[in-house]
């Protein structure tokens, strides 16, 4: 009964959103591929648009996983389902770029365009992050490279190739072995924290948080619960790796339940306060983010060298923020980059705050259906369509920010190729950052040169290949098999009539039975155990690094970790 009513309405659905996806890809394919006049120029046009696309996607994949975090407390199932889908896409993309194209057609094309992909795709912090979701495809890939070349050699059709692997397979493994692992797994380990953060430290404990504060408010006066909203979400707001959609579903519940108690004011009453504080606290939070907290951190020359104030990128970036008035690009970088980063990036440059809080005036499309999908769970009880109406308004917050996020990423794109001469060239209000840069130049060398993968002893090797391996595999772990790992939990209202919050909900009735750590699964333990061994481990080699670099300058050639 329910299996089959599960597989005649959950088909339609899996493969309507695989026939949306390749028409996307498809699309994505005739934007970024020029009519050519001849093979040679087809064969370029196409490994050119196939390297747009994986940067574009990687940029998708990114704002996917603060999406996830952000939307977890309306509907963690959805969440998860986003993140796995978008990261399975990612990896497709990426195999699929790899094996099909032919990126040496690129060696001769002198376009910016080239040059960038040259320099991005060269980059360790870009070949750490295309690393995590291929890793395991790539052991597969391996694997079956192995086997068919073994197969050939026995029945004698190896053709000459006497390698273990077949000729793409060993192609494959030349080009990895040339790598500098000693530059880009460290940031294996680092993107493994940034995404271990956000799907565990906001998607669930700032959730959890933001329910049990909920059901301590439940007493208390709409004003009252209304200032408090808007002091606590005003702090959170202050953390930067927490986002802004989570307080809005909170102020949406908070807000909407206290409407709904007091009959002289009522649900609607409570719903439209929640709106109008929600976005109130948004402007509020851009303001001391950008004038007060970037104002600060900008004077600081160190400070503005880590952000890379000098550079093409942040220059594009400062470019688009400069025009005036509401241009979409604008718009999109101030409404659908991550709340806390954009706007103290904004102060560190020194932007007009009221043309940034004009930029950012249009998230009120993102606060409403936020503060709605808190909201309708207060109504989950009655049924009808409240339930669906959740996930769909969860769904509208998720788009409105992914579609401002990338339209962003892709005019950034565009502004950074047909300006980068002068994006690139000295300016005189950096000449304090360039000095410092050449003051840092041989102590950056050095670093680089004792953390090259052939400077690197066997120990710190084995030492940083655990660590990125075991922190590799808790997020491959986490995002394919989420549900597995943690239990399922929401900012909705407490069910038992005897709990103040969901926190305090039994187990079955989706609450965590009084405990918090309750939303970890025996699986998740050992998810958790995995990160902590791969954190412990990356530490070790840092300290190593650390220690290497300082005997180098001292004159000391550096030896096996102490």
């Amino acid at each position: 009964g329910n299996l089959t009513l599960y597989l005649t309405w959950g088909s339609p659905l899996v493969a309507s959103l695989t026939i949306g996806v390749c028409a996307i890809f498809c699309r994505l394919r005739i934007l970024y591929i020029p009519d050519a006049t001849s093979e040679g120029e087809a064969r370029v046009e196409r490994a050119k648009s196939a390297v747009q696309m994986v940067v574009m996607l990687f940029a998708l994949l990114v704002m996917t996983l603060w999406l996830s975090a952000s939307i977890a407390g309306a509907s963690m199932s959805l969440s998860d389902t986003i993140l796995g889908f978008s990261f399975a896409i990612f990896t497709v993309v990426i195999l699929w770029a790899a094996l099909t194209l032919d990126f040496s057609a690129l060696g001769g094309d002198k376009s910016r365009v080239v040059k960038n992909i040259r320099s991005v795709s060269a980059q360790s912090w870009f070949l750490g992050a295309v690393i995590i979701p291929v890793f395991f495809p790539l052991l597969v890939f391996f694997a079956l490279s192995f086997v068919t070349q073994s197969v050939r050699l026995c029945s004698g059709r190896a053709q000459g190739h006497r390698r273990m692997m077949t000729p793409v397979g060993s192609a494959v493994w030349d080009s990895l072995a040339r790598k500098n692992w000693g530059k880009v797994l460290p940031w294996v380990c680092r993107w493994a924290l940034l995404y271990f953060v956000m799907s565990v430290g906001v998607a669930k404990l700032t959730f959890i948080f933001l329910s049990w504060l909920n059901g301590e408010l439940e007493e208390l006066s709409f004003g009252l619960v209304a200032l408090v909203f808007f002091l606590v979400g005003f702090s959170m707001f202050l953390i930067p790796v927490v986002p802004g959609i989570p307080v809005y579903v909170t102020g949406g519940i908070m807000l909407g339940a206290r409407g709904q108690s007091e009959p002289s004011l009522g649900f609607a009453f409570g719903v439209s306060m929640g709106v109008i504080c929600s976005y109130a606290l948004k402007l509020a939070a851009v303001w001391t983010q950008q004038v007060i907290i970037g104002g600060m951190l900008g004077s600081h020359v160190t400070v503005r060298r880590f952000v890379g104030v000098d550079k093409v990128a942040v220059r594009a970036m400062e470019q688009i923020l400069l025009e005036p008035g509401l241009t979409r690009a604008k718009v999109g970088i101030l409404c659908g980059g991550p709340d806390w980063p954009t706007s103290v990036m904004t102060g560190i440059l020194g932007l007009s705050p009221a043309q940034m809080l004009l930029g950012t005036t249009p998230c009120i499309i993102l606060v409403v259906p936020c503060v709605l999908s808190g909201a309708f769970m207060l109504k989950q009880a009655e049924g009808g369509a409240w339930v669906p109406l959740i996930g769909v308004m969860a769904m509208v917050a998720s788009f409105s920010q992914a579609s401002a996020g990338l339209y962003a990423f892709y005019s950034f794109q565009k502004v950074a190729n047909e300006n980068y001469d002068a994006l690139a060239a000295p300016r005189p209000e950096h000449r304090d950052v360039e000095e410092l840069a050449a003051k840092m130049k041989v102590q950056e060398q050095t670093y680089d040169d004792v953390t090259h993968w052939d400077n690197v002893p066997i120990l710190p090797k084995l030492i940083l290949a655990t660590a990125a391996g075991v922190m590799m595999a808790s997020c491959f772990l986490s995002a394919m098999a989420g549900s597995l790992c943690w239990r399922p939990f929401d900012l909705g209202p407490a069910t038992e009539i005897t709990s103040k919050s969901k926190v305090e909900d039994p187990i079955e009735l989706g609450g965590l039975g009084g405990s918090a750590l309750n939303i970890v699964r025996p699986l998740g333990w050992v998810l958790v155990a995995m990160f902590g061994v791969g954190s412990v481990t990356w530490w070790m080699f840092n300290v190593w690094a650390g220690r290497a670099t300082q005997r180098r300058l001292k004159g000391i050639k550096p030896g096996a970790p102490s």
